[in-house]
């Protein structure tokens, strides 16, 4: 379980290191036509490619379900990380200092660990 503490807590704390850099910056803002024109940012890809890299190199073997690239490594392992990049992107994106890094870890469908960066 330490080690997936640890993994949580890099990857929402590497991820939180890039949405304070890039805050109050301006963005490439598109919206998502799958959901309700959801907005997504440059950064929410950046920040989702930063925590899946993470998550793959110290557990090859998960699977991680992304809010922007959805399910990698396939439903074969009992471990599921999910990924919200930046929960408020929207707040983000305008410059208001509501959003956070959200990471949980499921083991069989039942949830076992999360993580916020805020």
């Amino acid at each position: 379980m330490q080690s997936f503490i640890r993994t949580a807590k890099k990857a929402v704390m590497e991820a939180g290191k890039l949405l304070r850099a890039g805050f109050l910056q301006r963005h490439v803002l598109r919206y998502k036509v799958r959901r309700y024109q959801a907005p997504v940012t440059d950064v929410d890809l950046a920040s989702e490619g930063i925590i899946r890299s993470i998550i793959r190199h110290a557990h090859p073997t998960h699977a991680i379900l992304g809010e922007e690239h959805g399910l990698v490594n396939g439903r074969h392992s009992s471990y599921l990380w999910i990924v919200d990049p930046i929960d408020g992107t929207t707040n983000y994106a305008h410059g208001l200092p509501l959003f956070n890094v959200t990471v949980a870890l499921q083991k069989d469908g039942r949830t076992i660990l999360g993580a916020v960066y805020q």
